[in-house]
């Protein structure tokens, strides 16, 4: 099934032939689909990007398109995962990261519309490189606080040249606490602008 946005709004426009009466629990039945595919997404989508994405995965290493990854990779050993300079069509949000529990490694750099990562659902993340993209201070803030969450010692997170220029912030989330916590007791090395 396919569930874009775009497809599932022609299906609920398609549902004129269903009693109005169940009208609303189909909709929102296909609004679940939608929520719950299983596949990670970064936006805007587009069948242009090439080549954009590397991972590693029990099955050794690979670079494809987001629908190859999506196909291909073992998402439950998926450990690392690279997107750097996607600019054609630039990307503004990365999500759905929670697919990959046994993600270590995660870098996103160099992406110039890239506003909002969403790490939530990523325990095992110890390396992180979110170098050279224009990411919120909220987006900053919720990052390093979900990291003081997960629990985890001596890991390496680098934020630096985020264009326009943020800092951590006291929130909320209270992004400056998050950090001292991290940099301090946990010995993370965190690099932020």
């Amino acid at each position: 099934m396919n569930c874009a946005p775009a497809s599932l709004v022609r299906l609920a426009r398609g549902s004129a032939c269903i009693p109005r009466s169940a009208q609303g629990q189909v909709h929102l039945a296909l609004l679940c689909l939608w929520a719950n595919r299983s596949v990670f997404s970064f936006g805007p989508a587009s069948s242009t990007i090439q080549r954009a994405i590397q991972w590693i995965d029990i099955n050794g290493s690979h670079t494809g398109t987001l629908s190859d990854f999506n196909i291909h990779a073992d998402k439950a050993s998926v450990t690392s995962l690279t997107m750097n300079g996607i600019s054609e069509p630039p990307i503004s949000y990365l999500t759905g990261l929670s697919k990959f529990p046994a993600l270590t490694n995660l870098t996103v750099s160099n992406n110039p519309s890239l506003t909002f990562i969403d790490i939530s659902g990523c325990p095992s993340l110890i390396n992180m490189s979110f170098n050279n993209n224009a990411l919120t201070v909220l987006c900053l803030n919720t990052i390093v606080t979900a990291l003081v969450s997960f629990g985890l010692h001596n890991g390496f997170a680098r934020f630096d040249s985020q264009t326009p220029d943020v800092a951590f912030s006291v929130g909320p989330p209270d992004g400056i606490a998050a950090v001292a916590t991290l940099s301090g007791v946990r010995g993370w090395i965190i690099l932020g602008n």
